[in-house]
C-alpha cells in the first residue's frame, strides 16, 4: 500500500476550450493542497492526476488516441479516488473512467455545478454528487486525506 493518496480528475475534454478542461482542475487542485498545508494533521501525501497536463487538444503530444486512453485509464486504475466534473454528461471518455473506477472499488465523487441532468449510471456508479467545489474538496480532505483511510484494494 502507498503512502500517497492518488486522486485522478475525469471530466469532458473533446469539444472543450483549454480553459474549459483545465481551469476546474486547477481550482481543485489548488483547493486540496491549501487545505492540506494549513491543515495538516498526520496526512498522506497526495498526488493529484491531471490529464491535462499531459494530453489536450491544445498541444498533441500523442501519436494514437489509443496512447490517450491507455495513459489515462492506467490512472484511473491506480488512483485511490477519482473525482469527475459533469462538465459535459455525454463524454464517453469520462463514463468509460466512472465504470472503470466502479468495477475496480474506487471511490467515484461527481462535480455538478451547473446542476446537469446525469445519467443514471453516472448517478449510481457515484459515490456522492456535490453542486459546489469547496464542499467537494473539504469532504475530499474529511473523509480521505485527514482519517486513516485505505484503499479497498489493499483487501480484494
Amino acid at each position: 500500500m502507498s503512502n500517497v493518496f492518488q486522486i485522478y480528475l475525469a471530466g469532458g475534454m473533446q469539444d472543450l476550450s483549454f480553459e474549459e478542461q483545465n481551469e476546474w482542475r486547477e481550482r481543485i487542485c489548488n483547493q486540496i493542497i491549501a487545505m492540506r498545508r494549513i491543515l495538516n494533521v498526520n496526512m498522506k501525501e497526495v498526488n493529484i492526476i491531471n490529464p491535462v497536463d499531459y494530453y489536450n487538444f491544445q498541444t498533441e503530444l500523442h501519436d494514437t488516441e489509443k496512447e490517450v486512453m491507455r495513459f489515462d485509464t492506467n490512472f484511473v486504475r491506480n488512483s485511490d479516488l477519482v473525482v469527475v466534473n459533469a462538465n459535459d454528461p455525454k463524454s464517453i471518455g469520462t463514463s468509460m473512467e466512472i465504470a472503470i473506477a466502479y468495477e475496480r472499488h474506487i471511490p467515484v465523487l461527481i462535480l455538478n455545478t451547473e446542476k446537469k441532468r446525469l445519467h443514471a449510471w453516472w448517478v449510481q456508479m457515484s459515490d456522492k454528487i456535490f453542486d459546489d467545489e469547496k464542499k467537494l474538496c473539504t469532504y475530499i480532505y474529511d473523509f480521505y486525506l485527514k482519517m486513516g483511510h485505505c484503499s479497498i484494494r489493499s483487501w480484494v
